[in-house]
This record gives structure tokens, C-alpha cells and sequence, in this order.
């Protein structure tokens, strides 16, 4: 196998010199290395591998870096962590905040090890954050990468409803978001490091320590604490071809499908404790960004973040707070879902078989090196 290398020039995307990427990744060479190819076509400042997984993993993850770092003169740090191993994913979230420690640019983002960031997009993200010094948050559209066959791909919104969130108080923006057109994680956005990092220090200080919380509480303190600008641009694909190829779900495939839903948190009698420490401390932020006094803050955040909770729509959400029909779409099996994909119409079910030209180098790298994703082998044991 041959995989051509083309380097974006630096010209054209001179913003990411003032980016750092960090890509979390837990036992999955194959995937890794890809993304870390994919990645090193374009002129980050620095690519940054928060790495936990087994000890023999790790070193095939380290060859991997060596040959990159070796053949195309990128930037890649590597850091180690123990195995994660916390039942609700607390772990998770300290290994993220610890690596975000490492960023020493102007902006940061996260690309978990399955995912493709747009360069273009990336660079007119920071272009209007250095523009609007009141917004720390910027992002576009996020994208599923499907196979509903051999060869065949097409992309599904993950977050259809995006929009900005532009005003300038905690509460005005909080009430936007719950409207419905801007029910997505913003886990995944771009940011100001400093921002980036109090963020994460936050949840530390408050002992938010599982993966459920951990993304919500992230979500709300950006959207009490900034504005966030939405380009409606690809931002992201995200690879799922392996996810549900017969319908099954596949854990390993997804490290949210690895922990507990909030389902499981009601039965074994935790929701109440984790759900109260997300409160306080949401009530406290918005107390400090809004005209609300704290009695206030704490009415208005109990009433409100249920509701933006029921609409999130994804992986770790309940069926006791999210809307009945869409939790029923989310649980379908995908051959049923193919199948009502032939007679519902296709803005319905947001899939598309069209792809920009900058995400078909994902799909060709996606369809060349998937030969190896059963071996779990890296794509660069000097076949780049």
C-alpha cells in the first residue's frame, strides 16, 4: 500500500501555526496513526497524543509518531497516562485537562483519534476569533462518515441544529440554546487556550469527575462564561463505518458507548448526587456572568439545563428526559434505519452521499488503509 503525501502549504492556512491539536486515543493504533497521518498534511504548530493505552500499545503508538516525525518533520509530543479504568470515566477528564496543561499557542482543539478536522475551516475560526475579542468559542458542522456499503460512503449531520450564540449575558444565551437550534456538544469546539484550560480547571476545582457531567458541564460553562461563534462549514468527520456494520453496536468502538448511560446512573441511585454538584456549580457560574443573584441562578439552571439536556440526543443521554421519537431514531438498528432512509426524505434524516472536495482525501484515506483495521496494524509501518 502507497498513500500519497500532499502537504497543505503554510500560505494558505498560516492560522494553524497558531493552533495546537490534542488527540486523545486509548488502545487503537490503527486508528491513531491514521488520524496522525491525516494530520500531519497540514502546518499545525504542534500536534499533541495523550496516549493511556497498554504498555505494548504504546509502543507501537511511539513508532508511529518516530516515523512522522522522522519522514515529515511534524510536531508531535507524546504523553502517557495509566490505562483508564474509572467505571463512570473520571479518568478521562483528567488526562484531557493534564495535556491541555502542555499547549503553549493562542488556541486549542480536540480530535479524538476516529476524527478528520477541515484545515480551512480551523483557520477561519481563529481568523474571526482575532477579530472579536468577546468570543472564545468557534466551530462549524460535524459530520458521521457511514458505510451502508462496500466502497459506498455518505456523511449524517451529528448536530443538524447549530447556530451562534452571540449575546451578552450567560441567561440571554442559555435561552437561546434552548429554543432547539443549538442542542449540540460543544466539547469538540476551538478555542483560546487560557479559556480552554480554566474550563478544565473548573470542573477539577468542582470534583466533576465522570464523562456524563464531565461533557455537560464543559458545554454550559462555554456558553455561560462566552460567546461562541457557529461558521456553517465542515468542521469535522467523524469515522463510524465500524461502528455498526451489523447493527450492533460496538463498544470498543466509542469511548462514550464504554461508560454508563444517565439511564444506569437513575438505577443505581447516583443521578441525584452527580446532577446536584453539576447544579451548584452551573448556578454559581451563572450568578458571576449574568445581572441573576444567586437564589435566582439556582431557580433558572434547575429549570433550564433539563430542559437542553432532553434535546442533546446522543450517546449517553436517557430515555427518562429525552423526547420519546428521537430516542427511539437514536436506538433503531441501522438496517432498519437504511431501510426507512429508501422512503422518508433525506433532509429528514440529514444523510448525504456528497462530500467537498476537502473530505474526499478523508474518504480515499478511509478506503485505502481500512484492510488494516481488523489487524489493528498502524498505517505507517512503512507503507507511507
Amino acid at each position: 500500500m502507497s498513500i500519497t503525501h500532499h502537504r497543505y502549504p503554510l500560505k494558505n492556512n498560516r492560522q494553524l501555526n497558531q493552533l495546537s491539536l490534542i488527540i486523545p486515543t486509548y488502545n487503537r493504533p490503527f486508528y491513531l496513526s491514521r488520524c496522525l497521518w491525516y494530520l500531519s498534511q497540514s502546518p499545525y504548530n504542534e500536534i499533541i497524543v495523550a496516549d493511556s493505552s497498554d504498555e505494548k500499545i504504546n509502543i507501537k503508538n511511539k513508532k508511529t509518531i518516530n516515523t512522522l516525525q522522522n519522514k515529515y518533520d511534524v510536531n508531535i509530543t507524546y504523553l502517557s497516562y495509566p490505562p483508564e479504568i474509572e467505571p463512570y470515566g473520571g479518568d478521562i477528564y483528567r488526562k484531557w485537562a493534564d495535556s491541555l496543561k502542555h499547549v503553549n499557542t493562542k488556541y486549542s482543539v480536540f480530535c479524538t483519534d476516529k476524527e478528520f478536522l477541515i484545515p480551512s475551516t480551523l483557520c477561519k475560526c481563529i481568523e474571526y476569533l482575532e477579530t472579536h475579542k468577546d468570543c472564545d468559542v468557534a466551530e462549524g458542522n460535524y459530520y458521521y462518515i457511514e458505510s451502508p456499503s462496500a466502497g459506498k460512503y455518505r456523511t449524517r449531520a451529528m448536530y443538524p441544529t447549530k447556530c451562534s450564540l452571540l449575546q451578552t449575558d450567560a441567561v440571554a444565551r442559555l435561552n437561546a440554546a434552548k429554543t432547539g437550534k443549538n442542542i449540540s456538544s460543544n466539547q469538540m469546539a476551538l478555542r483560546r487556550s487560557d479559556f480552554h484550560k480554566k474550563l478544565y480547571k473548573t470542573l477539577t476545582d468542582e470534583k466533576i469527575n465522570d464523562i456524563r457531567f464531565g461533557e455537560f458541564s464543559l458545554e454550559f460553562l462555554s456558553i455561560i462564561r462566552s460567546k461562541s461563534i457557529y461558521l456553517d462549514l465542515p468542521f469535522r468527520y467523524r469515522d463510524i463505518c465500524n461502528l455498526t456494520p451489523s447493527g450492533i453496536l460496538q463498544k470498543q468502538e466509542s469511548s462514550s458507548l464504554r461508560y454508563p448511560t444517565l439511564d444506569t446512573y437513575i438505577s443505581e441511585g447516583i443521578y441525584d448526587y452527580y446532577y446536584a454538584r453539576f447544579l451548584n456549580s452551573m448556578s454559581n457560574e451563572i450568578a458571576k456572568n449574568s445581572s441573576y443573584d444567586r437564589e435566582q441562578s439556582r431557580t433558572f439552571a434547575n429549570e433550564i439545563l433539563p430542559q437542553i439536556i432532553r434535546m442533546r440526543g446522543f450517546y449517553g443521554n436517557t430515555k427518562l428526559t429525552e423526547a420519546p421519537l428521537w430516542y427511539l431514531w437514536r436506538h433503531t438498528p441501522t438496517c432498519i434505519k437504511d431501510f426507512a432512509g429508501r422512503i422518508v426524505p433525506k433532509q429528514y434524516l440529514d444523510y448525504s452521499s456528497d462530500f467537498p472536495d476537502e473530505a474526499k482525501p478523508i474518504l480515499s484515506l478511509i478506503e485505502t488503509t481500512k484492510h488494516l483495521y481488523a489487524t489493528d496494524t498502524p498505517v505507517c509501518n512503512g507503507d507511507m
